[in-house]
C-alpha cells in the first residue's frame, strides 16, 4: 500500500492596523516634537524588547517599519521581510549584510548584527524624527558611518535638551560596544527626559 506524502502548509496571520507608517507620517508634518518623538520611541523599545528577548533582531527598522494606529498604538513591522530583505541581498552582493543601508548599522554593512544593531538603527529614526533628514545621506553610508559624519542633532535643533543629543549620539556610535548594550538602558534615559 503506498504511502500518503504529507504536504505541510504555512498560514501567515496579519494584525490589519488601521494606521499610517512613520515614514508617511513624517512626510506630512515635517518634523516631530520631543515629546511624540520620545513618546513613539518608548513604544518601539517595548517591542524591540520583547523581540531581543525571544531572540530575535529586526535587522531593518526604519520609520517605514514602524506604523501608528489612528489611536495612537506603535506597532513595529516587517520582521520576516527582515530576512527576506537580507538573503536577497546576500544573493546579489555574495556577502552576508541586511538591512537599508541609511538606517543599518555600520557592522552590517559587514555581515554582522545584533540587538545593537537595531539600537543603532532606532538612533537613526530619531534624528530623522526630530529633524525630517537622515544623519547619514550616503552614496558611502559605510565611510560616513564609519567616521561618525554627521551633524549633530543639536546643531540642527538648537534648543533640544541636551539629553536628546547624548541619547542619539550614543546610539550612534560606529563601535557597538560605545552604544546602549541593552534596549532597556536606552528606555531607561528615554525615561530622564519627560
Amino acid at each position: 500500500m503506498p504511502q500518503k506524502m504529507m504536504v505541510k502548509r504555512y498560514i501567515l496571520v496579519f494584525e490589519f492596523v488601521d494606521g499610517d507608517n512613520m515614514d508617511n507620517l513624517l512626510n506630512h508634518k515635517g518634523r516631530f516634537s520631543v515629546e511624540e518623538v520620545v513618546s513613539i520611541m518608548r513604544q518601539v523599545c517595548e517591542a524591540l524588547k520583547y523581540a531581543h528577548s525571544m531572540r530575535i533582531v529586526h535587522r531593518d527598522l526604519k520609520l517605514s517599519n514602524v506604523i501608528v494606529s489612528k489611536d495612537g498604538e506603535v506597532k513595529v513591522v516587517d520582521f520576516g521581510i527582515a530576512r527576506q530583505l537580507k538573503d536577497t541581498i546576500s544573493r546579489l552582493t555574495g556577502r552576508e549584510t541586511s538591512g537599508t543601508f541609511a538606517y543599518m548599522a555600520p557592522e552590517q554593512h559587514l555581515g554582522d548584527a545584533d540587538f545593537r544593531s537595531d539600537i543603532y538603527s532606532l538612533g537613526v529614526c530619531m534624528y530623522e524624527m526630530l529633524t525630517g533628514e537622515l544623519p547619514f545621506k550616503g552614496p558611502d553610508f559605510y565611510l560616513q558611518k564609519e567616521k561618525m559624519a554627521y551633524v549633530p542633532v543639536k546643531e540642527v535643533i538648537t534648543d533640544l535638551p541636551d539629553k536628546v543629543n547624548e541619547i542619539i549620539n550614543k546610539c550612534l556610535q560606529v563601535d557597538k560596544e560605545k552604544r546602549y548594550q541593552t534596549i532597556d538602558e536606552l528606555m531607561e534615559d528615554l525615561r530622564t527626559i519627560m
